[in-house]
């Protein structure tokens, strides 16, 4: 029961439904300690870049795109700065 809760709260808070923008100081807080915002913003990214899609669409204008409906995914290249806060992430808990 305590991972669905810490994975719900993840999912809540890590930019992926609520942007980092929208949230009071009480509740950023967990913007910043929960892991799943920074593995989706790196992982967005990895997947996304120099794909190649059909027609007149870059894999920059698709990471813009897809940062209009979910803004925790970011068209900078943040993966080196991800993975060090999850590794600090992990060493706290």
């Amino acid at each position: 029961l305590q991972f669905m809760n810490f994975w719900f709260g993840s999912f809540l808070f890590g930019g992926y439904l609520i942007p980092e923008s929208d949230l009071y100081w009480p509740l950023k807080l967990f913007y910043y300690i929960m892991p799943y915002g920074y593995y989706v913003r790196s992982t967005m990214y990895t997947l996304f870049q120099d794909t190649d899609f059909d027609g007149d669409l870059t894999s920059d204008q698709a990471l813009d795109e897809l940062n209009l409906v979910f803004p925790v995914v970011k068209n900078n290249d943040t993966v080196g700065q991800d993975i060090a806060i999850l590794l600090a992430i992990g060493a706290v808990y």
